[in-house]
């Protein structure tokens, strides 16, 4: 089985997440690519439990004294290139892609019609108020798993 898994890198929560599973994927002889996104490359550390991951420019949230700033995130938004890294990225080698609020991904698994099955579980926290229909239709959500060629992840893991 081979994964693309997508990290979103502004914090160092998901990352850490990121590498408790890397463990567990390597214990069970799982091959898989990481594709980090949301800071400067220079700005990781310990990243050698992800071996010879990607890295893309993505799309994240700029803070100012803890909490987010709208003006600040529109002024670092980079979409033309966001555009051009999601047309390069080809999920056609991946049985199965998982993404960790990592927007590349899992807007990938969208275009490319990889989109079988999505867990929620992380999308519920932050998506209070509108609604969950209209929130489906226009965006994918950033905690999921993308099921391809009918390969479960949870049939990997066991």
């Amino acid at each position: 089985m081979k994964l693309l898994y997508g990290v979103q890198g502004t914090g160092n929560g998901h990352i850490a997440r990121a590498r408790m599973m890397a463990h567990h994927f390597a214990k069970r002889g799982i091959e898989v690519q990481y594709l980090f996104s949301g800071r400067p490359p220079e700005q990781y550390f310990d990243m050698a439990a992800f071996g010879d991951y990607w890295h893309y420019v993505g799309l994240t949230f700029a803070t100012e004294q803890g909490r987010i700033s709208n003006i600040k995130t529109l002024r670092q938004l980079r979409p033309l290139q966001f555009i051009r890294d999601l047309r390069n990225i080809d999920l056609s080698p991946f049985d199965a892609v998982i993404t960790d609020f990592e927007p590349l991904t899992a807007w990938a698994g969208r275009l490319q019609k990889k989109s079988g099955n999505w867990y929620r579980s992380s999308i519920r926290l932050w998506q209070r108020g509108g609604s969950r229909k209209r929130r489906r239709l226009t965006q994918p959500p950033h905690n999921a798993l993308f099921r391809t060629n009918k390969v479960s992840l949870r049939t990997a893991l066991e």
